[in-house]
């Protein structure tokens, strides 16, 4: 089993981390590298995020399509899986951003929205963790 998790809070790393400790993960906070390993590595699940980080020139959390940073949010990685060797696979939208995760979920076939912590996400872990 091979899952790839875009999420940018440590807290949140630390759980996937904790949760799937015998799974072959990637996980990264950075929309462009999920965007690369999405193309070059194909993987049984993927967990995205929509709202990465914050504006450096500023300090704020964001929660816009394009930081002014540069660094896209979850839905280019979502926007970039249906014409990659990931076409197939099953995506789980963990955000809290309820907006961001319809939007992800308008460009994606195998996906379900799972925000991070709840019943539905902690279905997706267990249903990981026993495939191992």
């Amino acid at each position: 089993m091979r899952v790839l998790i875009l999420e940018d809070d440590q807290n949140r790393v630390n759980t996937f981390v904790r949760e799937l400790k015998n799974v072959d993960r990637d996980i990264t906070a950075s929309s462009k590298i999920a965007i690369n390993l999405v193309k070059k590595v194909k993987y049984d699940v993927i967990f995205l995020d929509h709202d990465l980080g914050i504006v450096p020139e500023t300090g704020e959390k964001t929660n816009d399509v394009y930081l002014i940073s540069g660094e896209y949010t979850g839905y280019e990685v979502a926007q970039a899986i249906p014409q990659s060797i990931n076409k197939d696979t099953f995506v789980v939208i963990h955000s809290y951003n309820r907006v961001g995760a319809e939007k992800m979920q308008s460009v994606l076939d195998k996906c379900d929205y799972a925000p991070f912590g709840g019943p539905s996400f902690n279905k997706y872990i267990e249903k990981i963790k026993n495939a191992e």
